[in-house]
């Protein structure tokens, strides 16, 4: 649903009709998005809460929490490519750093979560929306299919790989979202 933007929900994080840039601060729709997915796709005794408080005032964008089981997840996304706001003007441009970044604070809330929940076994997944589009103008109204799809089997490179070196850590899921080509 999200390679085609299929969702109703993710449908709206986009600034124009050919996915070529994010609407400014467009993150808590991803997130609901992904909440609308969990609720209805995990089954059995499941909370899903969004910005749930890790500690003082850091907030993982998912919390899962099995009920009758010791089981959690922290989940954080993050989005990569460009926004903007009302008035045509670029608000952030996210690459891959921006993917590693979310990687060191995820890594983070799971080693601040430790004591709040030492009897729960934790997993951490970073979710990445990539709408990233190659030499693309702040201006551009379309975009060709080689500039469109450059970055779609781009992975992005992690240094540390915390999915490799922490048990608690699942390998970063990455979504690429096509743009529409003109």
């Amino acid at each position: 649903m999200v390679r085609y933007c299929s969702c109703k929900i993710l449908l709206e994080a986009w600034y124009d009709k050919n996915r070529l840039f994010f609407k400014n601060a467009s993150e808590w729709i991803m997130r609901n998005s992904l909440e609308q997915h969990l609720r209805s796709s995990l089954r059995g005794d499941v909370e899903i809460r969004p910005e749930q408080v890790v500690d003082e005032g850091n907030p993982v964008d998912i919390k899962v929490t099995w009920q009758f089981s010791n089981r959690l997840a922290l989940i954080e996304i993050k989005w990569l490519g460009k926004s903007k706001n009302s008035e045509d003007q670029i608000t952030a441009k996210y690459y891959d750093k921006r993917a590693r970044e979310g990687a060191e604070q995820l890594a983070d809330y799971l080693e601040r979560n430790k004591p709040r929940a030492s009897v729960h076994i934790t997993r951490g997944y970073l979710v990445i929306i990539d709408g990233r589009r190659y030499r693309m103008s702040d201006d551009a109204e379309a975009i060709n299919q080689i500039n469109g799809f450059y970055y779609e089997n781009r992975e992005v490179e992690f240094d540390p790989k915390f999915h490799e070196v922490r048990r608690d850590f699942e390998p970063p899921i990455r979504m690429f979202v096509e743009p529409i080509c003109r």
